[in-house]
């Protein structure tokens, strides 16, 4: 269910800030 999680906060991150969502992706860590 992990990869669900990091997918999910992905989407609210992009929702919340699309910038934000960029910076998420660089760094899926």
């Amino acid at each position: 269910m992990e990869p669900t999680d990091v997918g999910w906060g992905r989407r609210m991150a992009l929702l919340a800030d699309p910038d934000g969502y960029t910076v998420e992706v660089s760094a899926p860590l």
